[in-house]
């Protein structure tokens, strides 16, 4: 019986929570831009930076000229792109890019910028923040990165 009680209690905290505390997001950009990148073994790697665990990543220096948040995780060279978890945890490898082909690749790179209200009606606060998406395609294999960061509390009714 005690289980059960502890159990409606966590229950109706998650509801209540729910219930006052809302996200509305809003895209403020979204520009596609075509791009040569050069993939060679020290571009396209797997790498723990930034990461909890191993990822296929991309290196694209060119990625600061079209971003307003910097996509270099710590301990790279150059801003990144990254696709999944790599060999033996995932099932990505650097040769699923690099292969025999060519070095260079034209790809297209859409940033999406985004202006998110974290809204608590409880409180009447509305703090504000944006978030940048990278989506692209290399040789098949989707790639994405996404950066965010809190900009300002706006006044309650704002944000509504």
């Amino acid at each position: 019986m005690k289980i059960l009680m502890i159990t409606l209690a966590i229950f109706t905290m998650n509801l209540t929570n729910a219930q006052t505390n809302e996200v509305k997001e809003r895209v403020l950009s979204d520009v596609t831009t075509e791009m040569n990148i050069k993939l060679s073994p020290s571009t396209v790697k797997c790498s723990s930076a930034g990461y909890g665990m191993s990822f296929l990543k991309v290196l694209i220096p060119e990625l600061k000229d079209i971003t307003l948040f910097d996509h270099r995780n710590f301990g790279e060279s150059a801003p990144c792109v990254a696709a999944g978890a790599c060999l033996p945890m995932g099932e990505f490898s650097p040769t699923d890019i690099l292969g025999d082909e060519q070095s260079e690749e034209t790809i297209l790179v859409n940033v999406k910028l985004i202006r998110v209200f974290n809204i608590n009606h409880a409180l009447k606060t509305c703090d504000v923040s944006l978030k940048e998406k990278i989506l692209t395609t290399i040789r098949g294999i989707e790639f994405n990165h996404q950066r965010s960061d809190s900009v300002i509390s706006r006044n309650f009714e704002d944000c509504l």
